[in-house]
């Protein structure tokens, strides 16, 4: 890996668009965890903070809770709520969602190091890995639907930030697949030039000067990779 200018882009215009879609991703995977809007449910889990028959959202990190003032707010939830009402599935889909928002947080500063550095192919590789599996994770929160909360009284149905989730798994696997796509880095211009010419050969270069002159000049690359240059003029007769 080498440093290659700031947004000089070596990989080329896939890496750009899964930059883009690594920060769509990792936004939609923040707000498809930590808001509270997962589910809708019939019944708030708090119910010192009910409010006759509204609806209410629940999420994996967060519930809607009555504020003092009563407007509704995400509330995290308590160790006794956990202790009380968290299952096998809603635990999982917690854990599940943690990893999510690590794997594709990870990708999403790697994909800014990548427009200014020159990352090896099978790094590239282990990013898009790491994109698709933070997509799988995701895809694996909505375990969550067979826990307590679909369950009488809650009767939890699908909301805001389930369709979220699903967004965030495809803009995963999107980044995912564009970083497949991504060749390895193109080389610096500097040594493309050099790289033009194979060892032996000879180039001639013939300029006509304003007094009729022909200047010529012979260009041999030498097997060390470095290049010989002669000039040499001739009169017209």
């Amino acid at each position: 890996m080498g440093f290659r200018g700031c947004c000089s882009w070596p990989h080329g215009q896939f890496s750009i668009l899964a930059m883009i879609f690594g920060i769509i991703t990792y936004l939609l995977v923040q707000n498809a965890t930590y808001r509270c809007n997962y589910w809708t449910v019939d019944s708030n889990l708090n119910a010192s903070t009910t409010n006759g028959d509204d609806d209410w959202g629940v999420g994996l990190y967060s519930y809607e809770g009555l504020g003092s003032d009563g407007n509704k707010y995400c509330y995290t939830y308590s160790s006794e709520q956990m202790q009380s009402f968290w299952d096998g599935p809603f635990v999982a889909a917690y854990v599940f969602a943690i990893i999510a928002n690590l794997c594709t947080g990870i990708c999403m500063v790697l994909l800014f190091i990548l427009g200014c550095f020159n990352f090896e192919r099978n790094v590239i590789r282990g990013i898009a890995i790491a994109s698709i599996f933070g997509a799988l994770c995701m895809a694996l929160t909505f375990v969550s639907y067979a826990s307590f909360i679909t369950d009488d009284p809650y009767n939890g149905t699908f909301s805001t930030d389930s369709g979220l989730a699903i967004g965030a798994t495809i803009a995963a696997l999107i980044t995912g697949i564009l970083l497949c796509s991504t060749p390895s880095a193109k080389p610096p211009l500097e040594q493309a030039g050099a790289q033009a010419y194979a060892p032996g050969t000879v180039t001639t270069t013939e300029t006509v000067m304003p007094d009729g002159n022909r200047k010529i000049i012979k260009t041999t690359v030498n097997p060390d990779g470095s290049q010989t240059v002669t000039e040499t003029v001739e009169h017209d007769a």
